[in-house]
């Protein structure tokens, strides 16, 4: 039982971190564009 859901656990924890670093990944152009231009960012606020 305790196994089963350490199994459960791990594979959640795995997917979790996929997906923040897939966020983060598609985040970072965005990052890039508002560094490159900051008129771009005034206009976004």
């Amino acid at each position: 039982m305790a196994k089963r859901a350490a199994k459960i656990f791990q594979r959640s924890c795995k997917t979790n971190i996929r997906r923040s670093a897939s966020t983060l990944q598609s985040l970072i152009p965005v990052f890039k564009i508002i560094r490159s231009d900051p008129c771009i960012t005034l206009r976004a606020q």
